[in-house]
Order: C-alpha cells, then sequence, then structure tokens
C-alpha cells in the first residue's frame, strides 16, 4: 500500500506501508491538505477513490475502496469525551479476524485520551504533520512508522505543534472492529 501525502500543491513521494497487515493488499490511498481544490483533477487517474471535505481546512482523502468515510466533518469526533482527536475514515477487517484501521486526525494542540487496551494491540502509521506518543511513564517522544503499543500499555498521542497530524492506526484484535451500530467498538477502550 502506497500513502501520497498532499502538502499545498506539492505531492510527495509515497510513503510504502508493507506491514500493515499480513497477506492484505490495500490500494493507494491520497491524502493531504489541497485549499484551492486543484488537485482533484490530478486523483481522478486513482481508482475506487472517496473523497471527504472539511471545509475549515480543506482536507482531502482519496482513499482505497472498502474504506468508510463520514461524509460529514461534524461526525469525526472521538468517542471519548476526554480525546480532541478526530476519525474520519475506518476499514472493517474484523472479517480477517485482523481488527481494524482507524484514520485519525490530531488538530494543532490536542491529544487523544489517556487509556488502555485489554486485547488490542496498536500498530501507528504518522502520515502527516508531527505526532507525539507516551507509553505508561515513559517520556512522551516522536511517533514513527511502525510504532506498537502492546496490550494492556497505558499510552497517549498529542500533537503539540500549529498545524494539523494525521495518523493510520491498525487495530489488531480478535474482538469485532465494530459494534451493532457501525461504529468502531469501544468496548477494549479503558480510562483513568
Amino acid at each position: 500500500m502506497n500513502v501520497t501525502v498532499i502538502n499545498n500543491g506539492q505531492i510527495s513521494c509515497p510513503i510504502n506501508i508493507t506491514s500493515l497487515t499480513t497477506g492484505l493488499v490495500l490500494e493507494d490511498m491520497h491524502l493531504g491538505i489541497d485549499p484551492d481544490g486543484v488537485l482533484l483533477e490530478q486523483l481522478s487517474l486513482v481508482r475506487s477513490q472517496i473523497v471527504a471535505w472539511a471545509d475549515i481546512t480543506r482536507l482531502l482523502f482519496a482513499v482505497p475502496e472498502g474504506m468508510v468515510v463520514k461524509p460529514n466533518w461534524q461526525d469525526w469526533g472521538s468517542y471519548s469525551d476526554d480525546s480532541q482527536a478526530l476519525y474520519p475514515a475506518c476499514w472493517d477487517l474484523s472479517a480477517r479476524r485482523r481488527g481494524g484501521v482507524l484514520l485519525q486526525i490530531l488538530p494543532p494542540r490536542s491529544y487523544t485520551s489517556w487509556h488502555f487496551h485489554d486485547a488490542t494491540r496498536e500498530t501507528f502509521y504518522p502520515l502527516y504533520g508531527e505526532s507525539r506518543v507516551k507509553v505508561n511513564d515513559h517520556s512522551a517522544r516522536r511517533l514513527r512508522l511502525n510504532d506498537q503499543v502492546a496490550q494492556t500499555n497505558w499510552h497517549q498521542l498529542m500533537n503539540a505543534t500549529d498545524r494539523f497530524a494525521i495518523n493510520l492506526i491498525h487495530m489488531e484484535s480478535h474482538l469485532p472492529f465494530l459494534d451493532g451500530t457501525g461504529r468502531p467498538n469501544m468496548s477494549d477502550h479503558h480510562y483513568d
């Protein structure tokens, strides 16, 4: 899977994610900031694309088939009252018993809740901006490609900068990824 990051008209070299899920092939994804909307024509060659806009920041997503995008940015909020993270899209990989994948946006100067999972291992793929992660009693450090947080480890992501950060999160678990309403299953999120 290649992720191409678009930053104000500049298209970067694709980030290749090979270890997302063994044996699972996902089509390419494009994401970024497109303030003038001029990149849509270039992205028209991308198959199975779904585009969602947040007019306040002109965020653009062209994602693979099978990734569900919430069309209204006002519905991107976290399910935790303590989290300021946004979740505009997800893949459900539960049929393959591999959990699911979340696309996460951390607005400037924001953070997630302090939490842990009993049955879920998370692998992080920072795609845009700079996120930091704090695990247990260790100091916060910059989030890196393929960083993992194992089960039962307390953790929190944060963005201390003045621009958006975008991360892809693989939540690997034997639990169903979605609940009965089609939302991500929060039963394995435990808070302080």
